[in-house]
């Protein structure tokens, strides 16, 4: 058969999809099978430790946060100078617990949880405040 060049090229390009598919389903089942998740792309789950100061909102550096997913603890981080931290991207199906402690600061709720309806498209955000001398 005499193909024209565009055929030629048209053909190519198919067996080069196909070779794909090929090549992504013989990386999934290495993998295991798993499969895309159905619950969207992972998101962050970042936030801030902070207290009043006066008139001002000030960060608090150095608390360590941990990230909870049933249970079990997923990740750890520590707050940055301006009271910020983040957790890698999680799955936004999921329901977290999110757990701060400080040496120096008691906040007034040790525990956040991030439910998947807190997941905005770009990411969740818990605020921890410390609570206010007694």
């Amino acid at each position: 058969m005499n193909f024209t060049l565009q055929q030629k090229i048209c053909l190519i390009r198919h067996q080069i999809v196909i070779a794909s598919f090929i090549i992504l389903a013989a990386a999934s089942l290495a993998l295991g099978g798993e499969q895309p998740s159905a619950c969207g792309a992972p998101q962050p789950i970042i936030g801030r430790a902070q207290t009043n100061f006066g008139k001002e909102i000030v960060g608090i550096y150095g608390s360590l946060l941990t990230l909870y997913l049933e249970g079990e603890p997923i990740a750890h981080t520590r707050s940055n100078p301006f009271g910020y931290f983040a957790f890698e991207p999680v799955l936004p199906c999921n329901t977290y617990q999110v757990a701060i402690r400080d040496k120096w600061f008691v906040y007034e709720a040790a525990v956040a949880t991030v439910n998947p309806d807190d997941f905005t498209g770009h990411g969740a955000f818990v605020v921890f405040w410390v609570r206010a001398p007694e």
